[in-house]
């Protein structure tokens, strides 16, 4: 499973520098979940908020949004705060 979960990802990670509609990504800077599949050595695994912000690298029509206080569960965790990220964006694209 894990095996199939890193080809998954390298796979998104591959495609996701293709994208050039404008991209909304939020996040929590808890998030437990995303950043794991790539790194085998705990001193290696990025930070969320080091993870989620180097996809604006990969890709210059991505924007990211880290929720204060949020895990991976950000739209039950924070869903006042993830609608109104989602409306500004469309607002502003």
């Amino acid at each position: 499973a894990l095996l199939s979960m890193i080809k998954t990802m390298n796979t998104f990670q591959f495609k996701f520098q293709y994208l050039t509609l404008p991209i909304l990504v939020i996040a929590g800077k808890k998030d437990k979940i995303v950043p794991i599949y790539r790194y085998n050595r705990p001193q290696d695994q990025p930070s969320p908020v080091e993870f989620f912000t180097s996809l604006e690298t990969v890709n210059p029509h991505a924007t990211v949004k880290m929720i204060d206080n949020c895990g991976h569960l950000l739209i039950l965790e924070k869903p006042n705060i993830v609608n109104k990220l989602i409306m500004d964006f469309i607002k502003q694209n």
